[in-house]
């Protein structure tokens, strides 16, 4: 059976390891500052979004993708589709 022991301290590596498993890659910088706070506190900090430096994950979070426009967005150039013609062609008749 696993051992479910809370951890009460944790290094670099540690918090690069969770990151990578949480979706996220942090610079080494930016693990070694994390891993300054209790794993328990910065781990509910990052899972509810309070208490951690929002400045921690910017970089990160401004080279990805938005999962959801980035698909449609690719389906569209593929199909030679503008966003706004696509609009207006499904655009129903307007009654007078």
């Amino acid at each position: 059976m696993a051992d479910l022991t809370s951890i009460t301290s944790w290094t670099s590596d540690d918090v690069q390891h969770f990151a990578r498993r949480a979706g996220f890659g942090l610079s080494p910088e930016n693990a070694a500052q994390l891993a300054t706070q209790a794993p328990g506190s910065a781990i509910d900090a990052w899972v509810d979004g309070t208490g951690l430096d929002p400045t921690l994950f910017a970089d990160v979070l401004a080279t990805r993708a938005d999962p959801v426009a980035e698909p449609v967005a690719e389906r569209r150039a593929i199909a030679g589709v503008e966003p706004t013609a696509r609009r207006q062609k499904h655009q129903p008749a307007a009654h007078s």
